[in-house]
């Protein structure tokens, strides 16, 4: 399962692969995540926008991709989705500190200081 994390524009994002133990914490997480009610959006715009999640030539749990962004967990097949409620940030942090060791230390710790702080 590899994890984009969303901060760049005009060059590419940096990524990782979470172990086969962190794969199945996060689709335990995500699989107790709540539907979404009422309107929210993903990040958008300059800066860390959120953590992108998929599984090249696989499905995690039926969706081609995950995006988790303050608060908000879509997960897209092909041109539907659907939205769960990522209290607290919770699914988002844990996520992100997947990536400690294996992104650039000062990019991680920006992010970390200026979007992973408790709310």
């Amino acid at each position: 399962m590899q994890v984009e994390l969303d901060v760049f524009s005009g060059r590419p994002n940096p990524q990782w692969e979470l172990t086969s133990q962190e794969a199945k914490e996060f689709v335990s997480r995500l699989e107790a995540l709540p539907q979404h009610q009422g309107k929210s959006s993903v990040n958008e715009g300059l800066g860390y926008r959120g953590l992108i999640v998929t599984k090249p030539n696989e499905n995690i749990e039926g969706y081609n991709e995950i995006l988790i962004s303050n608060g908000l967990v879509v997960a897209k097949q092909n041109d539907q989705s659907k939205q769960f409620t990522d209290q607290n940030r919770r699914l988002e942090r844990w996520l992100f500190q997947t990536g400690k060791g294996q992104l650039d230390e000062a990019l991680y710790k920006q992010i970390s200081q200026q979007n992973m702080s408790g709310e």
